[in-house]
């Protein structure tokens, strides 16, 4: 039985709210480490706001939704300098890392046609051309270089 089957087939019993037969798995990975001080420096840059819609989560213990979004991705060695990256909601960090959107040479958001021609990315399509916020330090603002790079590389539009 294929795992989507087993789990209709699963689903198709009454619920238990805990499976207290759940394996434990252990794995390895191997992969570029990243800075927490990167995280807390890119946040407290854009104030816990992202720099796309402004909105940012906070929660009673102090943990913030807004992450820090490398621009040229860490996973492609990309530096761990707040010059390199960008405070967005969990949303837009997706979408950023995922091409959907870049900043052009303007310093807006610029969405290709074919993914602003998705119904689903309505949402995404309502900031387009609209400026990036900036950090509360100019000198800290995304590296026109990387924001390039990501236009070419990852969004797949050369400026």
């Amino acid at each position: 039985m294929d795992a989507e089957a087993d789990q209709a087939a699963h689903e198709g019993l009454p619920l238990d709210l805990f499976d207290n037969g759940a394996v434990f798995t252990e794995s390895r990975t191997r992969k570029i480490a990243r800075s927490r001080a990167f995280q807390h420096r890119v946040s407290k840059l854009y104030k816990c706001r992202c720099a796309v819609c402004e909105k940012g989560l906070i929660s009673l213990t102090g943990p913030f939704e807004v992450e820090a979004a490398h621009i040229v991705p860490r996973s492609l060695k990309g530096a761990d300098d707040a010059r390199n990256g960008l405070a967005l909601c969990r949303s837009h960090h997706w979408a950023f890392d995922h091409g959907l959107f870049g900043i052009n040479n303007h310093g807006e958001i610029s969405i290709p046609p074919k993914i602003a021609a998705i119904a689903e990315n309505l949402h995404l399509v309502s900031f387009a051309a609209q400026p990036l916020k900036p950090p509360s330090i100019a000198a800290f603002a995304p590296s026109p270089e990387a924001l390039s790079w990501h236009m070419t590389n990852i969004v797949g539009v050369h400026l």
